[in-house]
């Protein structure tokens, strides 16, 4: 009896270490199951990464893709604009777009090639209406300058002899101060009216320089003594160098304009143009506003010493006095030789 409850002992023992053994044996086996299923998921981050740089090729390719039919788009709306001016309307156009493409292509190339030569047509056209124009605009200023003056233009560049007498002794009236300005000159023999009165003959004439000369004569309201003499040419081109009292006050009139002209015909040479008397007659103006400096009085008064140191050329103003009164007889009127 003993040995049967040995027995039954022992068999109670050997059931309680086989239900441990297979607990812990299901431990074993599920910690290795664990760590094989631990296994694919650290070998599948990879194969997420993986997927992403897929993915962003596959973005990449569907950029190039986006952007490649933008740039047909482009190229289509381009050739729309192209051909935008060749249909005729909208009837035109869907009849044009019925067409095989072929047919289409060869009847606007053809309409693209009428209009661009259109294009160039009215390019030549607007470029010749400019060149026309610049050539009419040169020719006519060029037919101003060319012009003859008229009367009124000569007018304003007539300098009179009280104008002389008052720059005579200016710092500026030397050589070409007036040159191109023109007078009227007492000349030539005189006419004679209806009532048998003789007139003094006047005469425009142009001022070339301002010279100096060796023999001087009485100017001015107060009988001053000057050598400064005007070089003039007349219409016929002769230059002659004449004294400034001989000079007229008075405007030329009608008949001493048309007698300039004819002499300049005469001779075969030009009047003076519209673009030279505007000069002249700045220069005028110019004489008008000068205004004295220091260096100019200085200049003055070492001119009015030298002047008292001269002597007085007693011939030459008894010439002038005989003269002035040869003229002032022949138009029975003192005035207008002093005028």
């Amino acid at each position: 009896m003993a040995d049967d409850l040995d027995d039954a002992l022992f068999s109670l023992a050997a059931g309680r270490n086989k239900p441990a053994s297979k607990k812990r044996s299901r431990k074993n086996s599920e910690s290795e199951d664990e760590g094989a299923i631990s296994d694919p998921e650290s070998e599948e981050a990879p194969r997420k990464k993986k997927s992403g740089n897929s993915k962003t090729s596959a973005g990449s390719k569907r950029g190039k893709k986006v952007q490649s039919e933008e740039e047909d788009d482009d190229d289509d709306d381009s050739e729309f604009d192209d051909q935008e001016g060749l249909f005729e309307n909208e009837e035109d156009r869907r009849k044009l777009m019925a067409m095989t493409e072929l047919e289409r292509e060869m009847i606007l190339a053809d309409r693209a090639e009428a209009r661009d030569k259109e294009r160039q047509r009215k390019q030549l056209l607007q470029q010749r209406a400019v060149m026309d124009k610049a050539f009419l605009m040169t020719g006519s200023s060029a037919k101003q300058s060319a012009e003859e003056a008229s009367l009124e233009e000569l007018l304003g560049c007539q300098v009179t002899r009280g104008q002389l007498e008052d720059w005579v002794t200016q710092p500026f009236f030397e050589r070409d101060a007036l040159s191109g300005c023109v007078v009227r000159m007492a000349y030539g023999p005189g006419t004679r009216d209806t009532a048998g009165h003789t007139h003094p003959g006047y005469m425009i004439m142009e001022i070339t320089d301002i010279r100096e000369s060796g023999r001087s004569y009485a100017f001015g309201p107060r009988g001053e003594h000057t050598r400064k003499h005007l070089a003039l040419r007349d219409g016929l081109g002769i230059v002659r160098v004449m004294a400034m009292a001989n000079v007229s006050s008075k405007p030329f009139d009608q008949a001493e304009y048309e007698r300039y002209l004819r002499h300049c015909s005469r001779a075969n040479r030009a009047a003076i143009t519209r673009d030279e008397a505007a000069a002249a007659g700045k220069k005028v103006e110019a004489a008008k506003n000068y205004r004295w400096t220091s260096a100019d009085l200085k200049q003055e008064l070492e001119r009015k010493r030298a002047s008292r140191a001269a002597p007085v050329n007693p011939a030459a103003e008894k010439a002038m006095l005989k003269r002035r009164i040869e003229l002032a007889a022949a138009a029975k009127n003192v005035n207008e030789v002093a005028l």
